[in-house]
């Protein structure tokens, strides 16, 4: 069974894990003249021995700053908490992110 999408020929649950799928996801959503992609902050845990990888995602800020250099029009955006990062470190983590100008 594969989580979050239908069973189609070539896809595979893992595929959510990897850089080229976001990339193509935000080419795509800028191809299509979308104002912003949106990735939520999350809780969770990714181990290869799990069965089910609903929980599992990149993380959120570190995932848009590598966004930012394969898209030029489209708002890239992301929740960042302070529940689950202490603020200090999240603020050192915003301050570190690179978006093109």
């Amino acid at each position: 069974m594969i989580i979050g999408s239908h069973g189609v020929t070539g896809r595979t649950e893992h595929e959510v894990f990897t850089l080229s799928y976001y990339t193509a996801l935000a080419r795509k959503a800028e191809a299509a003249t979308l104002d912003a992609l949106f990735i939520a902050d999350h809780t969770g845990i990714w181990d290869s021995g799990l069965a089910h990888y609903a929980n599992a995602r990149l993380e959120p800020l570190t995932l848009l700053s590598a966004l930012a250099a394969v898209t030029d029009n489209i708002g890239l955006m992301a929740t960042a908490s302070t529940s689950y990062t202490e603020p200090y470190n999240l603020a050192r983590l915003l301050r570190l992110a690179r978006f093109p100008e």
